[in-house]
């Protein structure tokens, strides 16, 4: 289980409006875990310690930490004394494997 406030995000059927969606705020939602999709993607314990890469700058280091924001996660990656926040959106993100090195792209001022 992660920190409180954090998880994915997902979509229901028969929440239509704000109205519904402010309706659940506060409440847990609880599924099995044979009943979520194969494509979730990974939990925030399996990216911490993977490695990252960027296409230009080569290997950045490891996930040391992961920031839990309402927009989207940002990730701590550290190498050395060396540290950069990467934002964990689509348009940075070249390749995230079940396993191994997670591929990024970043611009510029980013590193």
């Amino acid at each position: 289980m992660t920190n409180a406030g954090s998880g994915q995000l997902i979509s229901l059927s028969d929440v239509t409006s704000i109205s519904d969606a402010q309706a659940l705020v506060g409440h847990c939602l609880l599924a099995l875990v044979e009943e979520l999709p194969d494509d979730l993607g990974p939990t925030l314990d399996e990216l911490l310690g993977r490695h990252v890469a960027d296409r230009r700058y080569g290997e950045l280091g490891h996930i040391s930490e992961i920031m839990v924001g309402p927009a989207n996660d940002v990730w701590v990656v550290r190498q050395g004394n060396k540290e950069v926040l990467i934002p964990a959106i689509d348009e940075f993100i070249d390749a995230l494997p079940a396993q191994g090195v997670i591929h990024v792209h970043l611009p510029d001022g980013l590193v």
